[in-house]
């Protein structure tokens, strides 16, 4: 979970840990976010910007460990409770989000002596049932640019700068069998498919592959769309597994640290019409004099799925805190379950790029309504006529024709002194030509430098 919740595993030092933690940034498939001009006033006013304004302003302690064992112990059943009535879910999230660029990092790469911020705007749908264990997504974007943080103008015409990809495939499709993927590249020269039928140069590349090769973020139907379903709260990692985990170190941590945490841990409610909001707060302070807080809101509105999550640190003879990250939730309630609506993650940087800064707003969704399998096919992923789509399960290539797939041929019949090994072994035969074309020349130097040697010796007798 974010903060002490999201400390991967076993009972030790809580410093240890939260500086563990608080080094390690959420792996964000697809960076998006709003515009770079409010950066800084955004930015510096992160800590009270988002706090959910139906939050109570009177907490009262829950004071024994019991007590504060059986509140987590709570939340992490109302939030699988909910996880487990999904049993599918077709829905649409619009994605902005602005990304900083230091100084040395675009002088580095491109050249530039300004800082940048990249801006993105995209749209993300996807499909899960959860009963078949099949997942589709895809991701496209629909507009994009780099920003000169001093100037506010942006600094290249370049198509690669105009136009890099966000994700790598475009559209995934994992069932328990198979792994698809239509990626942004191209059929190449060098496939022996290709090579055989020259037309097919240039033409959209499709993959069928087990689904044990799926990347490891798409092997649970849900978990795999982590970014965008906030079901986790720290790298595949259940938000209720976080909250048992945290409950377990109350009751039964290592007895080295376990009065350590529980000092550390405090658990809050709150009186409210529509039930009692909870609150999760740690703070620590190292032996060399660092803080480091986390904060975590849970809101009876929202089916107790938090709300709010800040985690700040603090060194020693600061006079402020310093805001790691800052996230909020919103939900929807669709058909019984609590889905997000809207989500915003700010990550503060530095003084030179501000923050990154995520946003994401829910469009549309349908909740546990019938699903189509032919979604988790290539149908589903309606491929771009012309597609060409290499079967390394079945070892079989194919081009996407009038819906369907039509045979090239057998990847193995192609291998066959064509395409990819007649490249390897033109390589192979210039690689030991040149290293033969070495070892004479090394030769030569020698025994030119041995002549000059003697012939020196000679004339010195």
């Amino acid at each position: 979970m974010g903060g002490v919740l999201g400390t991967q595993g076993c009972d030790g030092p809580p410093d240890r840990k939260i500086a563990a933690m608080v080094a390690i940034k959420v792996r964000i498939v697809l960076t998006v976010g709003v515009v770079a001009v409010v950066l800084a006033g955004r930015a510096a006013g992160v800590r009270g910007e988002s706090l959910p304004a139906e939050a109570p302003a009177q907490w009262t302690e829950v004071g024994s460990v019991e007590k504060r064992i059986e509140v987590l112990e709570f939340l992490a059943a109302q939030a699988e409770a909910n996880y487990e009535r999904l049993r599918t879910w077709r829905a649409r999230y619009s994605l902005l989000g602005d990304v900083g660029y230091s100084r040395a990092y675009v002088r580095y790469h491109f050249r530039a002596d300004h800082p940048w911020r990249f801006i993105v705007k995209g749209l993300v749908e996807f499909v899960v049932d959860k009963d078949s264990g099949a997942t589709y997504y895809r991701c496209d974007r629909k507009e994009q640019k780099h920003v000169d943080i001093l100037t506010g103008k942006t600094p290249v015409d370049d198509p690669d700068l105009r136009n890099p990809p966000l994700l790598p495939w475009d559209r995934v499709v994992v069932t328990p069998e198979s792994y698809l993927h239509a990626h942004y590249g191209r059929a190449f020269g060098f496939l022996p498919e290709v090579t055989k039928r020259p037309e097919l140069l240039g033409r959209p590349l499709a993959y069928r592959d087990a689904r044990s090769d799926a990347r490891s973020d798409t092997q649970d139907p849900l978990n795999g769309l982590r970014v965008y379903t906030f079901f986790t709260f720290f790298d595949r990692e259940w938000v209720w597994d976080d909250l048992r985990r945290m409950a377990d170190r109350l009751r039964k941590g290592d007895p080295k640290w376990k009065d350590a945490w529980r000092k550390a841990t405090r658990v809050y409610e709150a009186k409210s019409e529509k039930g009692n909001w909870y609150k999760y707060d740690f703070e620590y302070t190292s032996p060399e004099g660092t803080q480091i807080f986390s904060r975590i809101l849970f809101s009876p509105a929202a089916g107790y799925l938090p709300v709010e999550d800040l985690n700040e640190r603090k060194a020693a003879g600061d006079a402020k805190r310093q805001v790691l990250r800052h996230r909020i939730w919103q939900y929807k309630l669709v058909s019984g379950v609590y889905v997000p609506s809207y989500f915003k993650e700010v990550n503060p940087q530095s003084e030179e790029i501000g923050a990154d800064i995520e946003e994401q707003v829910l469009l549309d969704c349908e909740v546990n309504k019938p699903v189509d399998p032919v979604q988790f096919t290539w149908a589903g992923i309606n491929l771009p006529e012309g597609t060409v789509v290499m079967d390394r399960v079945d070892n079989v290539a194919y081009v996407w024709q009038g819906g369907k797939l039509n045979k090239l041929s057998s990847l193995a019949e192609g291998a066959q002194g064509r395409g990819w090994t007649r490249w390897l072994r033109w390589v192979l035969a210039g690689l030991t030509l040149a290293a033969l074309a070495a070892i004479g020349l090394v030769a030569w130097r020698r025994r030119r430098a041995g002549s000059s040697s003697q012939a020196r010796e000679g004339g010195t007798v």
